[in-house]
């Protein structure tokens, strides 16, 4: 009788062992990594919401299964994480120049750098010459489109922001007047000019380059990784025919086209 209850004892350790291994499958947690890029990512209390990359990175995944676990850290810190294979993806990024990552076939959305002063600022954006007479607030890891090298080429000064809060820290020292201007992506920039009520004092003085991707990127250092793209690819293209998609630009007053 003993033999016999052991052997029932086993076998149900067994299929117990086996059904605890396919839930964890199930339920497999993604750790992604981004920064404060409102409203693309935006902290717990803001009041739009948590993002539109972070709403659509869950919505997709979600489908499939995994629940994604969002860390915001300073970008220059999200990217060396990414690059070393200590997360499963970063939100939010350029691919140009990022080629320790592995990106999925369509961006989320287009995006425009665009430059921002002061009213009182007679200098506009013409070319990379016209960065000559200026200062310049960047942000220390953005690679502005694949368009940094330039920009550190003809800028006459460049002063970069970093830790959390790095746009707010710009904008603060362009209205302070410790800086000529700074350039970043224009919807984020609009949030956060209008959060900080600095839009009855500052000015949009032209656009850098053409429009640019922006994606999530997957390192190569994680084996999954080309799976994880494939299968963000997949539910995008789905996502993008749903009412669903146009619903989370909308509450964030981005029209979405690419």
């Amino acid at each position: 009788m003993k033999i016999k209850n052991n052997i029932f004892l086993v076998i149900f350790l067994i299929n117990s062992l086996f059904i605890n291994k396919v839930f964890a499958e199930e339920k497999a947690i993604l750790n992604f990594e981004g920064d404060n890029w409102c409203p693309y990512t935006c902290e717990e209390k803001s009041e739009v919401g948590k993002g539109i990359f972070l709403e659509i990175t869950e919505l997709i995944f979600k489908n499939q299964n995994y629940t994604i676990h969002f860390e915001m850290m300073p970008w220059a810190r999200v990217l060396k994480r990414g690059e070393r294979g200590e997360i499963d993806g970063i939100i939010g990024a350029y691919k140009e120049g990022r080629n320790k990552f592995i990106f999925p076939n369509e961006p989320i959305l287009q995006s425009t750098n665009s430059f921002l002063v002061r009213n009182d600022s007679s200098w506009n954006f013409k070319d990379f010459n016209s960065l000559k007479s200026i200062h310049l607030g960047l942000i220390l890891g953005y690679i502005y489109g694949g368009n940094l090298e330039n920009i550190r080429k003809n800028a006459q000064k460049i002063s970069e922001s970093g830790g959390e809060n790095a746009i707010q820290k710009n904008l603060a020292r362009l209205n302070g007047k410790e800086i000529d201007a700074t350039l970043d992506e224009h919807n984020v920039l609009v949030y956060y000019i209008n959060k900080m009520e600095l839009n009855k004092s500052m000015k949009f003085v032209g656009d850098l380059g053409n429009k640019s991707g922006l994606y999530l990127g997957f390192p190569k250092e994680k084996p999954n990784s080309q799976k994880l793209a494939d299968i963000f690819d997949k539910g995008f293209i789905k996502l993008k025919k749903s009412s669903e998609y146009k619903k989370i630009l909308n509450k964030y007053g981005i029209t979405g086209k690419n």
